[in-house]
């Protein structure tokens, strides 16, 4: 007997599979969530407290769940949340929650209810309304946003190489891609994190650049401003944020092996200051 598929409705109108869907074995699907995990009978204080251990479980299986809409509030706060796979449908919502978007959206049935109930003070429960899925594991945890978060110390390096040396996103994710391995963060979330720091970047005509290169020139290289002056750094750190930038994005970035390594080389004994 064949195994048992499901279909994989394409992205589209949401809800509606088209004419030859394809299809996908239910071994080849991500697994549902055991029926004996303990989300399944544990109360939480926080509604947060469950997303993150639910979530800890999806980070082990190429998974994650976000929130879809929230109902039921009482005192002003919700006492009913739904979740989904966030590889399902989010229409409609008109929930205030982080929006999640992804070009591999497939309709996931998968979902869960999250309960503040009276009879349990208030407390959360999660409870599973359909456990399967009906697409494969993610081979990467970036492709969930849940799961991407740029920690302190990565803030902390963008920052100071962002504002003291000429390096570029796409070099500065090369460097930390590099010494934080087992990270999860994207180019896009180094853009978005120096987007909120400096402001959008606005396109450049060609008769800014050529302005700029004007008033450069005129102003003469006895009046350039030191790298990294508008940072609370020694000379010696600045000097090597400044050298950062041609001295291990390269070739010499085969030496950068850990983020002890990085901290020498960017001086970032200090960082956390910043």
């Amino acid at each position: 007997m064949d195994p048992e598929v499901r279909p994989l409705v394409p992205s589209g109108r949401a809800g509606y599979p088209t004419a030859n869907a394809p299809t996908l074995p239910v071994d080849e699907c991500a697994p549902p969530l055991p029926a004996d995990h303990r989300l399944s009978f544990s109360l939480y204080s926080t509604l947060d407290e469950l997303m993150t251990e639910l979530n800890a479980w999806a980070k082990t299986q190429g998974l994650g769940f976000v929130k879809r809409r929230s109902s039921n509030h009482v005192n002003g706060k919700p006492t009913r949340v739904d979740l989904i796979c966030d590889r399902g449908n989010l229409r409609p919502s008109t929930a205030n929650v982080r929006k999640v978007t992804t070009s591999k959206g497939a309709d996931c049935p998968w979902k869960a209810v999250a309960r503040a109930l009276r009879q349990n003070n208030r407390l959360w429960t999660l409870e599973v309304t359909e456990p399967n899925h009906n697409h494969p594991a993610s081979d990467s945890l970036a492709a969930h946003t849940v799961h991407r978060k740029l920690t302190p110390e990565l803030q902390n390096l963008i920052r100071a190489m962002s504002r003291a040396t000429s390096l570029k996103p796409r070099e500065i994710y090369s460097v930390l891609r590099l010494a934080y391995p087992h990270a999860v963060f994207t180019l896009r979330d180094i853009e978005n994190y120096r987007n909120r720091l400096f402001g959008t970047p606005q396109p450049t005509t060609k008769r800014q650049k050529q302005t700029g290169r004007s008033a450069a020139n005129s102003k003469g290289a006895g009046t350039s401003t030191s790298v990294g002056s508008d940072l609370d750094l020694s000379n010696t750190q600045q000097g090597s944020l400044a050298t950062t930038g041609t001295s291990i994005v390269g070739a010499e970035m085969s030496g950068l092996q850990d983020s002890d390594n990085l901290a020498v080389l960017v001086g970032s004994s200090d960082l956390t200051q910043i």
